[in-house]
């Protein structure tokens, strides 16, 4: 095998591990693995420029579902 495929490879592989680590916690690790492979170093630059912002929307959509499940319970409660 040439060398500089060898280090292609391996890059790759790495970047697609850490990028799957990076989003791990919030449950998106394929993301991180498909960003990570596919972009190679670029895509952990990537996950880690953007993972704040993404945190931010993640939360909100948990929160919002959260809150439609509190108000469906309540609903059932009051007979609704």
């Amino acid at each position: 095998m040439h060398p500089g495929l060898v280090a292609l490879i391996v890059v790759l592989s790495t970047s697609a591990v850490v990028g799957a680590i990076l989003l791990a916690r919030h449950d998106r690790a394929g993301t991180g693995f498909l960003l990570g492979a596919g972009l190679g170093p670029l895509g952990v630059i990537i996950i880690l420029l953007r993972r704040k912002a993404w945190e931010a929307r993640w939360n909100r959509h948990a929160i919002g579902a959260e809150d439609a499940r509190k108000e469906q319970a309540f609903r059932h409660w009051r007979g609704y």
